[in-house]
């Protein structure tokens, strides 16, 4: 008997594949093994399904002689690899050879090589290098010419390393969280691509008095499996703010986006935390009295048995039944006792981590929000060319050729849009509109249907209509210069936009209409003093913003002292609200019976006024609305209340701690663009606590000082 020729393809470790053919075209492997047949040979021919080693060998066995001989060479093939394997000599072994005999390795304990290690841990954190990095030749053959001393670390040493910059990262983000007055927080909730993961991610922002400028650190990347809960949300976020040390008091506001989860967990935090730890406790009593109960009937069950055994039942179980009630008096007890201790340690979190927290949502996101019901709800007017313009930047991109000839037109190419990203689908229209010349250029020469002059002339009307939103979504998501007080401009501006469209293009009416009533809907609580929820925190801002003061009304620019005056804790007078009382005037015998009561209350305001005593942040706020201090539109707003803190010590402290808020959660998705650079492609499996150790050095590393 004998055995064909080797099969064809790429080698294969089985020595199984000397004896058969793998025919792809059907997905079977044939045996070539050849059997004596009438005075001749005839190849067996069987075909099994697939290109299983393990089957090809079961298929052997009805052949002894060819699956002795396989299994022999299979022997020997294992002890020629265990040979060459044997002979290779190790990497460490073959770096210690070829180092000069004259050059020692530096001893374990010695600085040197724990700086060394310490700055190749942070390089591989900030450059987003796998660990599986520092096993390559190459790598240590680099190493060796610039220090033949220093010996690479290993993986776990490189982790270790890295655990220990994140401790002193958050030792020195702690300490300068300590001095903050006021601290910002974003927070959002990012998914892995392939969803297997969710993380919440948590960023701090606020004014350095000692180094004169913003400072942002990232707080957590946190692994965050379901159920997503407005409870569990919170929860996550107490337990990191206690792993920095940030007083509850001290956070204001938290910046989130529309989830109905975070808007729910911010809601009215104290009551979500006392029913959660309510929810928590019943859960405890009911497993405690089961657990009790059980122990209970188990004493029963034994007291019946020695009862049985000693034919004494009655005493038994008078004994038995003494036994249960000592039993249930103690468990009763130590339920109380957990209880107790429970309230205790409960008032004692509330006052140090609980508040309620002033969630503010995200501009941007809020923004785009009105866009896209805008879209929505105008798709007669948009839709088709919206629709067409997607068809054929598709078709671009998807063809190498058209993009090659695109590029060498116009050095651009086409944007396809993405529903996460913000302004998507305005960019697509603009970059579409730029270059709409050279898209005509390629269409004629490929024989493509490019679109109609009415298309094109609604795509224009689009991109006109939404630039704003799109250039404001933008300005504002900057995290590094002062935003928040850019907000009420932002909005004044659009309001006056839509208008200007809504005059000069009647077809646009009815969708300048519904963006006008979705900017009132969303923002109008924080521009107009008289509505439901009215919150001053962005008019504040923006009155102390010398160059957009003067844009707030009357009422406006006096809800905005209050509010700062309220944030500090001086509380300004109200003049509906006299603060001491003034004698009701006698029933008047005049003819003007009913003006004597106007005069009266008019009087008393004015009384008010001249008798009140102006606190000192009001006095300031006074002298700033009296001086009406200037500042370029593209002025430094942080260098200009620096350059006035002799002149309002308390205000300018107000102000430069409101400049480091930010007006969306654009520092958030950050972190999360990070993430995901990191989990791309094969390290898809990055994530748990690794990841948060990466990304945290990586954007904190101003605080490490190698």
């Amino acid at each position: 008997m004998q055995t064909g020729s080797m099969a064809y393809g790429r080698h294969r470790e089985s020595a199984a594949w000397d004896y058969f053919h793998y025919v792809e075209e059907c997905d079977e492997s044939e045996c070539l093994v050849l059997l004596d047949f009438n005075g001749g040979q005839q190849k067996c021919g069987a075909r099994i399904k697939g290109k299983n080693a393990t089957n090809l060998k079961a298929h052997l066995e009805q052949h002894p002689s060819v699956c002795h001989e396989m299994t022999e060479k299979e022997r020997a093939r294992i002890v020629e690899k265990d040979e060459r394997e044997t002979s290779r000599p190790k990497r460490k072994e073959a770096h210690a050879v070829s180092r000069h005999p004259e050059q020692p390795l530096y001893p374990p304990g010695s600085l040197r090589k724990h700086e060394l290690n310490r700055k190749l841990a942070l390089l591989m954190a900030v450059a987003n290098v796998p660990k599986s990095f520092v096993d390559l030749e190459e790598f240590h053959d680099f190493v060796r010419e610039l220090d033949p001393r220093y010996e690479v670390a290993c993986c776990s040493a490189i982790a270790a390393e890295q655990e220990r910059l994140l401790q002193v990262v958050k030792e020195e983000g702690s300490k300068a969280l300590a001095v903050a007055e006021r601290i910002a927080i974003t927070t959002d909730i990012w998914s892995k691509k392939s969803l297997t993961e969710s993380f919440l991610g948590m960023t701090a922002h606020f004014f350095s008095m000692d180094k004169q400028r913003i400072q942002s650190i990232t707080l957590a990347v946190r692994k965050f499996p379901p159920p997503h809960t407005a409870a569990r949300v919170l929860d996550v976020f107490v337990g990191v703010l206690r792993e920095w040390n940030i007083a509850a008091s001290k956070v204001c506001p938290v910046m989130t986006d529309n989830g109905s989860n975070l808007v729910a967990a911010f809601k009215d935090s104290k009551q979500l935390m006392a029913e959660t730890a309510r929810a928590e406790l019943k859960l405890k009593t009911k497993s405690d009295q089961r657990a009790a109960s059980e122990r209970e009937t188990e004493s029963q069950r034994e007291s019946s048995d020695e009862a049985e055994m000693e034919a004494s039942s009655s005493e038994e179980n008078v004994d038995s039944s003494n036994d249960s009630d000592a039993m249930n008096d103690a468990v009763s007890g130590n339920i109380s006792l957990d209880v107790s201790d429970f309230d205790k340690h409960e008032c004692d979190h509330d006052c140090i981590f609980i508040g309620d927290f002033k969630r503010i949502s995200c501009f941007s996101h809020t923004l785009q929000c009105v866009v896209r019901q805008l879209f929505n709800g105008h798709q007669k007017i948009f839709g088709s060319a919206i629709g067409a313009a997607h068809k054929l930047v598709t078709k671009f991109n998807s063809s190498g050729n058209a993009t090659v000839r695109l590029i060498e037109l116009s050095n651009k190419k086409l944007i396809a849009d993405c529903p996460t990203r913000w302004s998507s689908t305005y960019i697509l229209v603009a970059r579409l509109l730029e270059l709409r010349s050279h898209v005509k250029t390629v269409c004629a020469e490929k024989k493509w249907a490019n679109l109609h002059q009415a298309e094109y002339q609604v795509l224009e009307d689009y991109s006109e209509l939404l630039e704003p939103f799109a250039k404001y979504t933008g300005l504002l998501s900057a995290e590094a210069e002062p935003t928040f007080s850019c907000v009420i401009p932002a909005l004044m501006d659009l309001q006056i936009h839509l208008n200007s469209v809504r005059t000069i293009k009647a077809h646009l009416i009815p969708v300048c209409d519904t963006a006008i009533a979705g900017l009132a809907k969303r923002f109008d609580r924080f521009m107009t003093p008289t509505s439901v929820n009215f919150e001053p925190i962005f008019l504040a801002a923006t009155f102390l913003d010398p160059r957009y003061r003067i844009l707030l009304k009357g009422e406006q620019a006096t809800a905005a002292k209050r509010a700062i005056a309220a944030e500090e804790g001086q509380a300004m007078p109200d003049s509906s609200e006299p603060s001491f009382q003034v004698p009701e005037p006698e029933p008047s015998t005049k003819r003007f019976r009913h003006l004597s009561t106007l005069i009266s209350e008019m009087a008393r305001a004015e009384a008010d006024s001249a008798n009140a005593i102006l606190s000192p942040m009001q006095m300031e706020l006074d002298r700033y609305e009296k001086a009406r201090p200037f500042l370029k539109e593209d002025g430094d707003l942080i260098a200009f209340w620096l350059h006035q803190r002799s002149s309002y010590p308390l205000l300018s402290r107000y102000a430069l701690n409101l400049c480091a808020v930010p007006a969306s959660t654009t520092p958030a998705e950050r972190v999360f663009s990070v993430c995901g650079d990191i989990c791309a492609r094969k390290r898809n499996k990055a994530g748990g606590q690794g990841l948060e150790r990466k990304v945290l050095i990586a954007l904190n590393k101003q605080f490490l000082s190698c």
